[in-house]
C-alpha cells in the first residue's frame, strides 16, 4: 500500500471545492465591514497656522480632524472592505490628508483618492474638497490580514487659494482622473 501526503494548502483547496453550492461554483467568503472611530464635525482639534511672518491669508493652513482609527481585520478565508468619504469644512479646499499607518499585515491596503473637484476650475491642477478612502484586508487560505490607520486629518487652505498658494504651502496637486 502506497501512502501519499496532501499538503495543507491542497487539502484546503479540495475542501473549498467540495463545499460548492452544487451549481459548479464555490462560495465566496463573506465580506466584513471595517471598524471606524470617526471624528464628528465640530469636534475640538482644529489648528490654524499662518504662513511664517504673515497675517492669516490664502496660505493659512487649517487642521481638520477626520478619524481616530479605522481598521480592517480578516481571518483565514475572510475579507474586510470599506469606503469612506471625508469632506473639507465649508469655505476650504484640501491641501493634503495625513494619517498614521499603525499596522499592516498580510494582503491589505489603504488608498486615499481626491474627490469633490471644483466644477469648471480655472486652476490647474484642479482644486478638490474631499478624499475618498478605501480600506481592505483579505485573508489567505491559512493566514489572516489586518490594517489599522490612526489620527487622520486634513490640512486645508481657504477655497480662494490659487496654484501658487497651494505650491507654497506644500499641497498635493493630483490630476483629475
Amino acid at each position: 500500500m502506497i501512502k501519499t501526503a496532501i499538503p495543507i494548502a491542497m487539502a484546503a483547496l479540495l475542501a473549498a471545492a467540495c463545499s460548492s453550492s452544487g451549481d459548479g461554483q464555490t462560495e465566496e467568503p463573506a465580506t466584513k465591514s471595517p471598524s471606524a472611530d470617526l471624528v464628528s464635525p465640530g469636534d475640538p482639534g482644529a489648528l490654524t497656522l499662518a504662513e511664517y511672518g504673515k497675517l492669516p491669508g490664502p496660505r493659512t493652513r487649517h487642521r481638520q480632524p477626520l478619524f481616530n482609527a479605522i481598521e480592517c481585520e480578516a481571518g483565514p478565508g475572510e475579507n474586510c472592505q470599506g469606503r469612506f468619504r471625508f469632506q473639507a469644512d465649508p469655505g476650504f479646499q484640501v491641501c493634503w490628508m495625513a494619517y498614521d499607518l499603525v499596522t499592516q499585515e498580510g494582503r491589505s491596503r489603504f488608498i486615499a483618492s481626491p474627490a469633490g473637484f471644483f466644477e469648471n476650475d480655472p486652476q490647474s491642477p484642479d482644486r478638490f474638497r474631499a478624499q475618498e478612502v478605501l480600506i481592505e484586508a483579505s485573508g489567505g487560505l491559512a493566514s489572516g490580514a489586518a490594517i489599522r490607520v490612526e489620527k487622520g486629518f486634513f490640512w486645508l487652505l481657504p477655497e480662494s487659494s490659487n496654484e501658487d498658494d497651494r505650491r507654497a504651502a506644500g499641497c498635493r496637486l493630483p490630476l483629475r482622473g
